[in-house]
């Protein structure tokens, strides 16, 4: 059985997946990216061989902000592609995506899709804290003061606000999938599904997608 990986390196923390030939998720992992990013990466890969009892992998793809200087990789790719391409894996079988809201620690994308899931369009907020991750980090400090519920409610609204800001109205066609760490926001999910007045789903492995995605295009090119 042929064994293909992705990497994604983010800021903070290094995501991997490895896929089969089948191109079923064998294994993810995450691991702080640390002093040395291409340590971090080999062992990261040796963990998850090792727990999954795989041999050797055929080919490695990268992505991310990292994706650069990760030496393991056999090639890189950029994270709107990687995004893009794991949801061919990750999207529940009923539903098909025609924009992914990824929210990330570092950063917030909207991908548009056409219905190949080649991307369309694309946009992206790394300038302002407060559409990422980092922003619920920041007010979980401040609910510990406060009636938690109201403050996180205010700040998922808030937060939904500002990414569907960034949508384009002439993209808004075919279903909605969360993507990244906040994906596992149900609060999140449902301040998104209030705004936009319909269904946002969630998809399977949503903090690895990118990962995942580099997997798949890593199986192509294998």
């Amino acid at each position: 059985m042929k064994v293909y990986a992705g990497l994604d390196g983010g800021s903070t923390y290094l995501k991997a997946a490895l896929l089969d030939e089948h191109k079923r998720v064998i294994r993810t992992g995450v691991t702080s990216t640390g002093i040395d990013n291409n340590t971090s990466a080999k062992k990261l890969l040796a963990k998850l061989m090792s727990e999954s009892g795989v041999g050797s992998i055929a080919y490695t793809m990268a992505t991310g902000y990292s994706r650069k200087i990760l030496e393991v990789a056999d090639d890189d790719v950029s994270e709107i592609t990687a995004h893009a391409y794991g949801v061919r894996v990750t999207a529940p079988r009923e539903y098909h995506p025609g924009m992914i809201v990824d929210i990330g620690g570092q950063d917030s994308k909207i991908i548009y899709l056409d219905s190949n899931y080649s991307v369309k369009n694309f946009s992206m907020n790394d300038k302002c804290a407060a559409g990422t991750g980092k922003f619920m980090e920041v007010i979980s400090l401040i609910a510990r003061k406060y009636d938690r519920r109201d403050i996180l409610s205010g700040m998922h609204l808030s937060m939904a606000k500002r990414i569907i800001k960034m949508m384009k109205k002439s993209e808004k066609n075919g279903d909605v999938l969360m993507t990244g760490g906040g994906a596992l926001n149900i609060g999140l999910r449902k301040a998104f599904e209030d705004e936009l007045m319909r269904d946002v789903f969630v998809a399977n492995h949503p903090q690895f997608n990118g990962a995942i995605g580099a997997a798949l295009l890593a199986s192509e090119r294998g």
